[in-house]
């Protein structure tokens, strides 16, 4: 027969875990996963509204740096379905031949996103537009100020994108 110290030896030296280890901890973590995903699920629609929202301030700026780096106007043309931001060589905010297009994005890429009202003047097309001059400045087809708002909606929540009076873009 086996001493008691040569049987709690052995007993320390086995490796790994038993099957009543395992399946507690596969319970905990089950248990956990059944709290987390309801509250992921509830929380994803704010964050993608948020990408929406980032996406069209971030290419506001983008026409904004191009008109100053490139020192040609640079425009941002809200079409059917999505929006264009372009090289505006002729400065009347409508993406024609001459045009260097930059960027075009489909509302569609952001799931279940909703454009609520675009506040900008329509250009020649009858599309909403705004275009940035090389020295910084927003300005609408007729030349004045290109001032204007997009709302977007998704889930009974709503971000604006504004382009203020002095071209200074800000979401709220």
């Amino acid at each position: 027969m086996e001493s008691i110290n040569a049987l709690v030896h052995r007993t320390y030296r086995s490796k790994g875990f038993s099957l009543v280890e395992l399946l507690v901890v596969i319970a905990l973590l089950a248990l956990m996963a059944g709290f987390a995903i309801p509250n992921v699920a509830r929380v994803m629609p704010k964050y993608r509204l948020k990408e929406a929202a980032r996406d069209l301030y971030s290419n506001f700026q983008l026409a904004k740096i191009t008109a100053i780096k490139e020192g040609a106007p640079c425009a941002v043309e809200f079409i059917n379905g999505g929006y264009k931001v372009f090289i505006d060589l002729n400065k009347n905010l409508q993406k024609d031949g001459n045009d260097t297009l930059i960027k075009q994005i489909n509302w569609s890429d952001y799931k279940n996103i909703q454009v609520n009202s675009i506040s900008f003047a329509n250009n020649d097309a009858s599309n909403p537009a705004v275009g940035f001059l090389p020295a910084g400045i927003a300005i609408n087809k007729n030349g004045g100020l290109g001032m204007g708002t997009v709302i977007l909606n998704l889930a009974n929540k709503q971000m604006k994108v504004v382009v203020s009076t002095t071209a200074s873009v800000r979401i709220e």
